[in-house]
C-alpha cells in the first residue's frame, strides 16, 4: 500500500512537471543505451553488431546506434544509416500522432543521431502550445519589460516584450525652444512617475510666415501669378493675382439744351473703350417780361414775345412799374382806362354819384392787388422751377448766393489749371513711365470740371432767383404806391363830390 502511493505521488509530480520528466526520462534513457554500449564492447564486436541488429529489428533505433557508435566496419555504416532513417521516422510519426511530448523526448535522446534542429522546430511548429510564464519583468518609464514563457509541450520559450511606459508630465512645462514650421519645438517638466527631469517635443506651428513676389504682373485683359516663400523654412507656393481694372481716360462733347452729347471711355492699357450717351440737359427758362421773351438761360433760345407794359389808372405798368408821364394816352394796346376827376364839384349826382365812386374804387383797389399779384405769382413759379432744375442737373436742394458759387467756380478753376499743367509736362515724356499717373490726373480734371459745372449752373440759378426776389421786392413797393396813390385819387373824388 505504501508503494502504491508513492507511485501516485510520482505520477502526480510528473504530471505538473512535464518538461522535468522528459528530462529525467532522457536521462535514464541515455544511462540504459549506456549500459548498453558497455556490454557489448565487454561481449566484443561481432556480438554488438548482432545485437544492434536485434534491437534495430525490435525498432529500438537509439539503442542500435548507441551500439554502433564506435564499430567502423562497411556493414556497421549500413545498419547504422538504416537505423537514423528509422529513427527519424519514428519522430515523424509521434509528431504526426500530435505526441509531441514524445517526439521533443525522442530528439532530445538522439540528438547525436539525427538533425535535431530541423526535427525540433518540425515539432513545435506542430504543437498547440500551452505556455507557462516563467519569468516577468515590468516595464518602466525608459526601458522596456518582458514576459518569458515556455510551451509545456514542446518546451518552445516565447518572449513578449511590454513597451516602456514613457514619462508622465501632469504639471507645467517651461518652453525651451519655441516650434516653427521648420522643426519642432522643446519643453522641460517633471515626471509624475519617476521624478526625473525630462525634455519633451512640441509639434510643430502650422503657420507659415510668407514674403510674396510678383512672378508676373496682372493686367485688365489677363491674370497674374506671385510667388510666396516662406522666410523661416523655405517652402513655396504660387497664387493667382486676379485680373486689373481697366484704367480708363475719356474724351467728351457736352450737351445741349435739346441735343444729347457723350463720353468715349479708351483704356490707357489695353484700348478697351466704350460710349456714354449723355442726356440733352433742357433748356432752362426765365419767364418772359414786359421788355424780353420767355429765355433759355442756358442757350439763349426765346419762346414767344415779349409781355408789354400794362399800364394802370396811375400811370405806372402793373407788371414791372414803369412809369408813363402822360397816364391818359392808354397802354400799348390801346386801352385807356384812365378819367381824369371831374372839376364839377356840384353834388348833382348825389347819393348815386358817391357810390359810384365807390365802387370805381373798389374794382380799382382789386385790379391792382389781383395784377401785381399774378405778376409776384409768376415770379414765385420761376423760382421754384429754377431750383427743380438746379436739383435735377446737380442733385443738390439747397441754393446758396450766386456770390458763393462764383467763388467756388474760381477755386475750382485754379485746381484745373494746376492739373491742366502736369498734364503737360507729364505727356510731354514719351518713356511711358507717367502712364498710370496721366490716368488718374485726368480723372481728377475730369471730376473737377464736373464740379465747376454744377458750379456753374447753380451761379445761374442763385442768380435768376435773386433776380426774381428783387423783382418781387419791386412789385410790392410798387403795388403799395399804386393803392396809396389810388386811396389818394379817391378821397380827391369823394373832396370834389361833396361826400
Amino acid at each position: 500500500m505504501e508503494n502504491k502511493n508513492i507511485l501516485d505521488k510520482a505520477k502526480e509530480f510528473f504530471s505538473t512537471n512535464k518538461k522535468l520528466a522528459i528530462i529525467i526520462g532522457a536521462v535514464v534513457g541515455a544511462v540504459l543505451v549506456a549500459a548498453i554500449v558497455l556490454a557489448v564492447l565487454l561481449l566484443g564486436g561481432d556480438s554488438g553488431i548482432e545485437k544492434a541488429h536485434e534491437l534495430y529489428n525490435a525498432k529500438d533505433y537509439s539503442a542500435a546506434l548507441a551500439i554502433l557508435n564506435d564499430v567502423e566496419t562497411e556493414e556497421a555504416q549500413e545498419l547504422r544509416d538504416l537505423a537514423k532513417k528509422g529513427l527519424e521516422q519514428e519522430i515523424n510519426d509521434k509528431i504526426s500522432n500530435n505526441d509531441i511530448e514524445g517526439a521533443v523526448q525522442l530528439i532530445d535522446e538522439c540528438s547525436n543521431y539525427v538533425e535535431a534542429d530541423r526535427l525540433m522546430a518540425k515539432a513545435q511548429s506542430s504543437c498547440t502550445h500551452s505556455y507557462t510564464e516563467n519569468e516577468r519583468n515590468e516595464a518602466t518609464c525608459v526601458l522596456d519589460g518582458k514576459i518569458v514563457s515556455a510551451c509545456e509541450r514542446c518546451g518552445l520559450e516565447n518572449t513578449e516584450i511590454i513597451a516602456a511606459n514613457g514619462h508622465v508630465i501632469d504639471g507645467d512645462t517651461t518652453i525651451v525652444k519655441e516650434g516653427n514650421c521648420a522643426e519642432e519645438g522643446e519643453a522641460e517638466g517633471k515626471c509624475s512617475v519617476c521624478g526625473e527631469t525630462v525634455v519633451v517635443t512640441t509639434e510643430k506651428s502650422g503657420d507659415h510666415t510668407y514674403e510674396e513676389a510678383m512672378t508676373l504682373e496682372a493686367t485688365c485683359t489677363k491674370s497674374g501669378v506671385k510667388t510666396l516663400t516662406c522666410t523661416v523654412c523655405g517652402e513655396t507656393k504660387t497664387e493667382d493675382v486676379p485680373v486689373t481694372d481697366h484704367d480708363y481716360g475719356y474724351e467728351a462733347v457736352w450737351p445741349g439744351c435739346e441735343t444729347d452729347g457723350e463720353k468715349v471711355y479708351e483704356c490707357v492699357d489695353c484700348g478697351d473703350s466704350y460710349t456714354e450717351t449723355l442726356p440733352a440737359i433742357g433748356h432752362s427758362w426765365l419767364e418772359a417780361t414786359c421788355v424780353s421773351a420767355k429765355t433759355c438761360n442756358n442757350c439763349g433760345t426765346t419762346d414767344g414775345a415779349e409781355l408789354g407794359h400794362y399800364f394802370g389808372n396811375d400811370g405806372a405798368c402793373v407788371r414791372c412799374g414803369t412809369y408813363l408821364h402822360t397816364p391818359d394816352v392808354g397802354d400799348d394796346n390801346g386801352n385807356n382806362d384812365y378819367t381824369p376827376p371831374s372839376d364839377d364839384t356840384s353834388n348833382d349826382g348825389g347819393e348815386d354819384a358817391i357810390q359810384a365812386e365807390y365802387r370805381r374804387h373798389r374794382e380799382a383797389v382789386d385790379s391792382i392787388t389781383s395784377e401785381y399779384d399774378l405778376l409776384i405769382e409768376i415770379e414765385e413759379r420761376s423760382i421754384e422751377s429754377t431750383k427743380r432744375n438746379a436739383l435735377n442737373r446737380t442733385g443738390q436742394s439747397y441754393l446758396s448766393s450766386a456770390g458763393y458759387y462764383q467763388n467756388k467756380m474760381s477755386s475750382v478753376k485754379s485746381e484745373m489749371d494746376v492739373i491742366s499743367q502736369q498734364l503737360a509736362m507729364m505727356k510731354r515724356d514719351t518713356s511711358g513711365v507717367y502712364r498710370l499717373e496721366i490716368a488718374r490726373k485726368e480723372k481728377e480734371l475730369d471730376a473737377l470740371r464736373d464740379e465747376y459745372s454744377n458750379y456753374y449752373i447753380l451761379s445761374l440759378a442763385a442768380s435768376d432767383i435773386e433776380e426774381s426776389e428783387d423783382t418781387i421786392n419791386r412789385l410790392e413797393r410798387a403795388r403799395e404806391v399804386a393803392l396809396d396813390e389810388e386811396d389818394d385819387l379817391h378821397r380827391i373824388n369823394l373832396a370834389k363830390l361833396g361826400a
